[in-house]
């Protein structure tokens, strides 16, 4: 390759565990890290730094989600008194920040699949197309589609309002698709299946 930024003989990236079946290799970012690392890379289609960003991404996903987990579980248990204090009302917020950020870094990672195979997986399309672009992206008022109402703008824009938690007493959230029907994204569960998606696709593109 003549893009010399992208060039795989300079980029050295470390296989932490080169004896371990790639299942084995924990947390993902580390497993991708490995699968690039012993990947020949006098075949790979796409550039280094191409490769090397999947990994960032990934490494920002498990980063938010490991804030998240900690403000939403230690929130949890004062959820259900009528006196917040403020402290963890602040934490509560702060946890949603937290989500806003996972939730564009599934952005990227919706666009970085379309980019090599041509469309994306089923839940990153998901959250990109239900929480991303009608939220934490940009506001569906400030990006208008003709089919949603008003009402179902001002939805959109109630996603971080208050706290929603389910009967594990998780904090989740819920945005309307339309009117009257509803997405809903768990953070601690669905991390998994984004995961598996990118994990899939990361294996193509060294293929």
């Amino acid at each position: 390759m003549d893009n010399y930024l992208g060039n795989h003989q300079d980029w050295s990236i470390e296989d932490k565990f080169p004896s371990q079946e790639y299942d084995k290799i924990e947390p993902i970012s580390e497993r991708l890290r490995s699968m690039y690392a012993r990947a020949d890379k006098s075949k790979l289609k796409f550039t280094a730094l191409n490769i090397v960003s999947v990994i960032w991404m990934v490494e920002a996903l498990e980063y938010h989600l490991s804030r998240f987990k900690e403000l939403s579980v230690n929130t949890a248990p004062d959820l259900h008194k009528l006196d917040i204090s403020k402290e963890k009302s602040l934490e509560i917020k702060n946890a949603q920040f937290e989500a806003a950020a996972y939730i564009n870094t599934v952005g990227q990672l919706y666009y970085w699949t379309i980019s090599i195979s041509g469309s994306a997986p089923a839940k990153i399309t998901e959250v990109t197309e239900s929480f991303r672009h009608k939220n934490t992206a940009h506001s569906s008022w400030h990006f208008q589609k003709e089919y949603e109402t008003p009402y179902v703008r001002d939805l959109h824009a109630m996603l971080f309002r208050g706290s929603l938690r389910n009967s594990n007493k998780e904090l989740i959230f819920q945005i309307q698709k339309i009117q009257g029907q509803s997405v809903e994204l768990n953070l601690l569960k669905d991390h998994l299946i984004i995961l598996k998606e990118v994990e899939i696709n990361f294996e193509a593109m060294l293929q």
